[in-house]
């Protein structure tokens, strides 16, 4: 049984612990800059994101749970007044992928955003994530764009 939960105060730090590793190694695989580099980015992005931690204005920390247990994380931001969020992070922890836990989850979000009034998810998901690319494809989700980027 997924469930989600707001992130509590004494958990963002681990959630930093995770998200920053992470969102680094996104950054170095999509856009092929040096680790040192997407690791500043990475630590910027939370910083700026996230300037008040889980009491963030209009920025939203989740845990997903599994029968009580902590398996991941969602970040998105919902802007006061409007019916849609952008998802900034979604994640399964690694030693619980695989199990469908990720479309509970994302099920589970939908069912608490439209008890908001919430009526459109929005999320960038990177070109080497194949099983985060599946997941939202079968769960509905369409692509609106491709972004693109040159080193120069």
């Amino acid at each position: 049984m997924i469930s989600l939960r707001d992130m509590r105060q004494d958990e963002f730090s681990g959630y930093l612990d995770y998200f920053i590793p992470d969102y680094t190694d996104e950054i170095v695989t999509s856009y092929g800059i040096p680790v040192a580099q997407a690791h500043q980015r990475a630590i910027d992005a939370a910083a700026t994101g996230l300037p008040q931690g889980v009491t963030t204005k209009e920025q939203i920390l989740l845990c997903i749970l599994s029968d009580d247990q902590h398996v991941g994380y969602i970040w998105y931001s919902h802007l006061t007044g409007t019916p849609s969020v952008f998802i900034l992070d979604f994640a399964i922890l690694e030693k619980y992928r695989g199990k469908g836990l990720g479309r509970s989850a994302m099920l589970a979000l939908e069912q608490r955003l439209k008890s908001q009034d919430v009526t459109q998810i929005g999320l960038r998901v990177a070109t080497t994530n194949k099983a985060a690319q599946n997941l939202y494809l079968s769960g509905g989700f369409r692509a609106t764009g491709i972004n693109m980027i040159r080193q120069i």
